[in-house]
């Protein structure tokens, strides 16, 4: 027979397995909070990269006269007609080999949008 003390009930850790337990979850959510504070780390510097980007990107677009910017704008039309025509004569080829389907036409159209909207971006 054992015996505990009178204010056993009321303790906050009554067992050995109780305080092994509450140590463990401890030391989960330290390392948890540890986790979340270098992801918040990473976001900040990727954020701060972005921008020095954009800033850069911003300068020297601000640099171009009227008539260089008339060229990147007709220079990327070229890109984009050049890139569509391609891809056509490619997704014609993949139609004759009856090998076309909705991810060659996603993946075709996903190529044209992203040539287009670095060509928006660099020709504001």
């Amino acid at each position: 027979m054992r015996t505990v003390p009178s204010d056993f009930a009321e303790q906050d850790v009554q067992t050995s397995t109780q305080a092994l337990r509450r140590d463990r979850e401890d030391e989960e959510a330290a390392r948890a909070e540890a986790d979340l504070a270098r992801k918040q780390q990473k976001k900040a510097a990727a954020a701060s990269r972005a921008r020095r980007a954009d800033d850069w990107i911003t300068r020297q677009l601000a640099g171009l006269s009227d008539s260089a910017g008339q060229t990147i704008v007709a220079g990327n039309w070229v890109v984009v007609a050049v890139l569509s025509g391609w891809l056509g004569y490619k997704a014609w080829a993949l139609h004759e080999r009856g090998r076309l389907g909705w991810s060659n036409v996603g993946l075709g159209l996903g190529v044209l949008g992203t040539v287009g909207a670095f060509g928006g971006i660099f020709a504001k």
